[in-house]
């Protein structure tokens, strides 16, 4: 294991000791756990994150990789 040292707001600072406290865990480790769930999400960049809700639905067009922009613009 790799010594690392972060900075976290106050509030969230407050936030993660609390629930360490709750679970019966280190800080440490309940940043561990946060650090692995989202890596294993491939959240691990904020443009990642945006991007969550991709695949989300279906649209029932098999087509509307292709052809996004001209359904875009059909008027209802």
């Amino acid at each position: 294991m790799v010594r690392t040292q972060i900075q976290l707001e106050d509030h969230i600072h407050r936030q993660v000791r609390r629930l360490a406290l709750e679970k019966h865990v280190s800080m440490a480790e309940l940043i561990r756990q946060f650090v692995h769930q989202g890596l294993s999400r491939g959240k691990n960049s904020p443009e990642l994150a945006d991007l969550a809700f991709v695949g989300a639905g279906a649209s029932g067009t098999g087509d509307l990789a292709e052809n996004h922009d001209r359904y875009l613009n059909e008027e209802d």
